[in-house]
């Protein structure tokens, strides 16, 4: 499976880039570490997103985090166009709320899908070099996900009233989980002293932030064993482990089985 940078597909600094894939024919299985939308206007073909299969569309919309991986197995022509961010230029609440959802197949109304359309072609138009196209480009991106959110009847969830502080670290933790970002990094990124980060962490997720990261890392690796073929050595790596006998170690303690029998089917 590959893995695309954001540091090898932007170009420039304001965070986002656009492509038209015009008669798209297929590609292998990918993740990224960083945003996407991919918008279909024509054509049809299967395509599978975190190991379940669907069928993309005139119409369909993907949004992909950088926790999900996808592919389209068969050559068939697709016109796709891809607006790709990183996290920093959208607001928190919209990419939290959309990510929270964990919906990333879409097909919006007719309406909607219009709308997203024209919203596509003015993000087309900007100057990526410019620092304010970047404010332009996110406010346009986040409305894209907000027609997706509301043509599901969901809109920006703001229910659990998360703090500003704990939902960008969120944010970050779901983008950089395979690196294992320190504490000390998290804490220096809003600015926090860490044992205060530390309980405000704990007092909205229920967990330590150490124990959190684990979790992400291995629900992750869980995901690759089940939809790839990859062997245990890359998925440790993929999920953030340095050595096959840690993960495994970890793997086991979490799930009650090793990775090998998880993905034979066995307990």
């Amino acid at each position: 499976m590959k893995a695309r940078l954001a540091k090898k597909e932007f170009g420039n600094e304001c965070g986002f880039s656009i492509k038209r894939n015009e008669g798209f024919g297929s590609c292998t299985l990918h993740g990224h570490d960083f945003y996407e939308l991919e918008i279909i206007s024509s054509g049809h073909a299967p395509m599978s997103v975190n190991g379940k299969d669907y069928k993309a569309s005139a119409g369909t919309v993907c949004f992909l985090t950088p926790e999900d991986f996808h592919d389209y197995p068969t050559a068939l022509p697709l016109d796709i166009s891809n607006v790709q961010f990183t996290e920093e230029i959208i607001s928190g609440d919209i990419l939290a709320s959309t990510v929270r959802r964990g919906r990333r197949v879409f097909t919006p109304t007719e309406e909607g899908f219009r709308a997203i359309c024209s919203l596509f072609n003015i993000i087309e138009n900007l100057d990526t070099a410019s620092a304010q196209s970047s404010k332009i480009a996110s406010r346009l991106i986040e409305a894209i996900l907000l027609i997706l959110s509301e043509s599901y009847g969901e809109g920006v969830d703001t229910s659990e009233n998360i703090s500003p502080d704990i939902q960008k670290a969120l944010i970050y933790i779901h983008a950089h989980f395979r690196e294992n970002p320190p504490l000390k990094e998290i804490a220096s990124l809003l600015s926090l002293n860490e044992k205060y980060f530390c309980s405000k962490f704990k007092e909205y997720t229920g967990t330590s932030y150490k124990n959190y990261l684990r979790l992400k890392k291995l629900s992750y690796a869980r995901r690759l064993i089940l939809a790839t073929d990859l062997s245990g050595v890359e998925i440790a790596q993929r999920s953030g482990y340095s050595t096959q006998s840690h993960f495994n170690r970890e793997f086991k303690e979490l799930y009650g089985t090793s990775p090998l029998n998880m993905r034979r089917g066995k307990k």
